[in-house]
C-alpha cells in the first residue's frame, strides 16, 4: 500500500497514480505551494512528471506557507525558495545542538551523525542560513518588488534581521 501525507493525515493514495505530477493532480494541489517526499527525499517540481510511483512508497505532501492558501494568494518561488534555505539552515542547528552534547566516538541514535560531524553540519547550517539571505537580497532587487511593495526599502530590515540571525556564533566556531 502506499502512504501519502496531505494535511498533516496519513491518507490512502490514488493507487492508479502513476507519478508524483499524477498525484498532485488528484488532490488539485498548487504546484507552486507545496514540497514533495518522496521516500525521504525531496523531489523538485521539475522531477514529478518523471518519478515513478511504486507499491510501498511514502510519499509526503508538504504545504510550506498554509497561510498563502489561507489568504488566497499565489505563493512565490522566492518565498519558497526562502523558506527551505530558512529551515534547512534551522534543522542543521538542531543536528549541530544534538551532536554538541555527544561524546567523542558517540553517534547520533537513529541517525549515524557522529561527535567528529560537528563541524560539517556547522559550515552546511550557516551556508544554508547565508543561501537564505542571498534569496531575500535578490528578491528585494527585483523590479516587481518596487510594484508590490510601497516601501521596498523597508525590505532591508527583514534583510539585516536575517543576517545578523544567521551570522556564525562563537560556540560553533570552535
Amino acid at each position: 500500500m502506499r502512504r501519502q501525507r496531505h494535511r498533516g493525515q496519513t491518507v490512502s493514495g490514488h493507487r492508479d497514480a502513476k507519478t508524483i505530477a499524477e498525484l498532485i493532480g488528484r488532490y488539485q494541489l498548487s504546484p507552486q505551494s507545496i514540497l514533495v517526499e518522496h521516500n525521504g527525499l525531496v523531489v523538485h517540481r521539475h522531477e514529478w512528471a518523471e518519478r515513478p510511483l511504486a507499491e510501498g512508497d511514502r510519499v509526503e505532501l508538504i504545504r510550506v506557507v498554509a497561510g498563502g492558501y489561507a489568504a488566497q494568494i499565489v505563493v512565490s518561488d522566492w518565498l519558497l525558495a526562502f523558506s527551505l534555505f530558512v529551515f534547512l539552515s534551522l534543522a542543521f542547528v538542531k543536528r549541530f545542538t544534538e551532536l554538541q552534547l555527544l561524546k567523542s566516538g558517540e553517534t547520533v541514535r537513529g541517525r549515524g551523525y557522529q561527535a567528529a560531524d560537528r563541524h560539517l553540519v556547522s559550515t552546511m547550517g550557516v551556508a544554508s542560513g547565508y543561501f537564505a539571505v542571498l534569496v531575500l537580497a535578490l528578491y528585494i532587487n527585483q523590479p516587481l518588488v518596487t510594484q508590490l511593495y510601497h516601501n521596498p526599502s523597508a525590505l532591508w530590515f527583514a534583510f539585516q534581521t536575517c543576517e545578523s540571525a544567521f551570522s556564525v556564533p562563537e560556540t560553533m566556531r570552535r
